[in-house]
């Protein structure tokens, strides 16, 4: 049986097999889940177990890679367009994070790199910062401390979305209330409304000549004319007395309203059989990346694109709304062009739940050669982004990027997940063993005090984060929380607080802050190695 531990791949899954188990146990609702990981990895460390170093820089690469992947988009949609509140709440929860564990071990003699990656790490539970932190620093003490703090900041961090809301009298109706109305404001609802053709101006123009998208950020779907509904086009001419059903926001309706003429209510526009709505998943690459105006749907296939579905989100059909791998379009065709056009999208289901291997290794290979550079910056100081930082800039870009030539910088979400969990378990187990090797020399004086500063780390960038949502930036109660549980990427206190509340909100500032927070999770430990040398 000792042959056995000293083989890696059998110490490797039996570490990550126990530690699944513990992570599967729960006391009062609070369990390790992945992370029971090192806690058996630490434990089997300290009796002998080794499990080689490429193992831990093998899930290393997965975990980041597909962390980019899937932070792309959003994150730099993020960083340029959804506004400077949730980017600045970030890291302003984030950097004092970083800011106390320097302080607080200095003044405790715990100034060692290690220790100080370790505490903030383990006091914002934060398993990507440790994966980061160990590439850059490849010192046991970081995971040590990590493993010792890590539970009181998750308990911490349970506690703060358990008792905010009492501790703040929140009424979650009201709030609800006023969430709502916040939304409409910010994702305006896509309505269906009906006009009569009353401007003269319009008798006899094409859909293509009103510039119709541009003009009111609407789409019209379908014409009735002289009895008779059809699917609208481009090329669709409008007359006098015709009723057109125009799909887009309240703003877009009011200005349809004023270029076309009157509500029509409880109007017939049922589609006769020659005609059909069909949603289609986009799945062929050779549109990945164009616009609707580019696919000249209307011109060829005489069809329209009338709703597009991003993930959870649906956005407004504009002439310049590029197409992405992935995304749903319902499509307004007539039968005989139904399976043309359902080949132009692609529409394979398998294909799209299909995993390709190439963008994966290929973006790893630029991620370390990326890594691998060292950046001048001024005079003798340089910076080398490392494994973890180069893999992370390079999947982020690729992923904005979308699509080079036939390759798509994309991963379906079981792909990704798969990966992502995958990489993180292997990382664990292989960082736990070697930190378990030295656990001795953390059973000591110093523990308590380890502890007492991660506890601090934990909490008070919370409250630090609250006070400054609140009083300076002006954000409600569920936007505010959603947000440092997405600073956090604390999934439990994104599920606390979602089970007394209804509102989108909550996990719309989460899903927006995510990526941001994972990105400076793993910069601030490179930032803190250079200013700490």
């Amino acid at each position: 049986m000792d042959e056995l531990f000293t083989q890696g791949l059998f110490a490797l899954f039996f570490v990550i097999s126990v530690g699944l188990i513990l992570g599967r146990v729960k006391i009062k609702g609070f369990s390790l889940d992945v992370s029971g990981v090192i806690f058996i990895a630490m434990l089997l460390g300290y009796w002998g177990v080794e499990i080689p170093k490429m193992f831990q820089n093998f899930g290393i690469l997965l975990f980041i890679f597909t962390v980019g992947i899937q932070s792309g988009p959003t994150f730099f949609t993020t960083l340029f367009n959804d506004g400077k509140k949730p980017i600045f709440l970030t890291l302003i929860l984030v950097c004092s994070g970083a800011l106390l564990s320097v302080v607080l071990c200095y003044m405790f003699g715990l100034g060692d790199i290690g220790s100080i990656l370790g505490v903030f790490n383990g006091g914002m539970a934060s398993s990507i910062g440790l994966a980061a932190s160990i590439d850059i620093v490849p010192s046991a003490q970081i995971s040590l401390d990590y493993s010792l703090i890590y539970p009181f900041g998750v308990v911490i961090t349970i506690l703060f979305f358990q008792l905010l809301p009492a501790a703040c009298k929140i009424d979650f109706k009201k709030e609800n209330a006023m969430d709502d109305e916040d939304a409409r404001k910010r994702n305006p609802i896509i309505l269906r409304t009906d006009y009569h053709v009353e401007n003269p101006s319009l008798d006899g123009r094409k859909i293509s000549d009103l510039n119709f998208r541009t003009t009111t950020g609407g789409n019209i779907s379908r014409i009735k004319h002289n009895g008779s509904v059809m699917n609208a086009t481009l090329d669709s001419v409008l007359r006098l007395g015709d009723i057109v059903r125009v799909i887009g926001s309240e703003e877009c309706q009011h200005k349809a309203m004023l270029l076309l003429g009157s509500v029509v209510e409880n109007e017939d526009m049922d589609l006769p059989s020659q005609y059909e709505n069909i949603w289609l998943l986009v799945t062929n690459k050779r549109i990945v990346g164009k616009t609707l105006e580019e696919l000249n749907l209307s011109g060829i296939f005489n069809s329209n694109v009338i709703r597009l579905q991003r993930g959870n989100t649906e956005l407004q059909t504009s002439g310049k709304l590029k197409i992405r791998y992935g995304d749903r379009v319902e499509v307004a065709t007539d039968v005989s062009h139904s399976e043309a056009i359902t080949d132009f999208f692609g529409n394979n289901i398998k294909q799209a739940s299909d995993t390709d291997f190439l963008p994966i290794t290929l973006g790893i290979i630029i991620g370390i050669f990326i890594g691998s550079l060292t950046i001048p910056i001024h005079n003798s100081f340089q910076i080398k982004l490392g494994l973890s930082g180069g893999v992370l800039i390079a999947s982020l870009i690729l992923s904005h990027i979308g699509k080079t030539g036939p390759i798509i910088w994309a991963m379906t979400p079981y792909s990704n997940n798969l990966f992502r969990q995958l990489g993180l378990l292997i990382f664990l187990a292989a960082v736990g063993t070697d930190a378990g090797a030295h656990i001795t020399d953390v059973f000591n004086k110093e523990s308590i005090i380890i502890v007492g500063i991660g506890c601090v780390v934990a909490i008070a960038p919370m409250i630090i984060s609250y006070i400054v949502g609140k009083y300076i930036f002006k954000l409600s109660f569920i936007p505010l929380v959603g947000t440092i549980a997405g600073a956090l990427n604390s999934t439990l206190g994104l599920t606390i607080i979602g089970v007394k509340t209804s509102s989108e909100s909550l996990q719309t500032c989460y899903t927006a802050t995510y990526p941001f927070s994972l990105v400076l999770m793993i910069i601030l430990p490179q930032i803190l190695s250079i200013l700490l040398k």
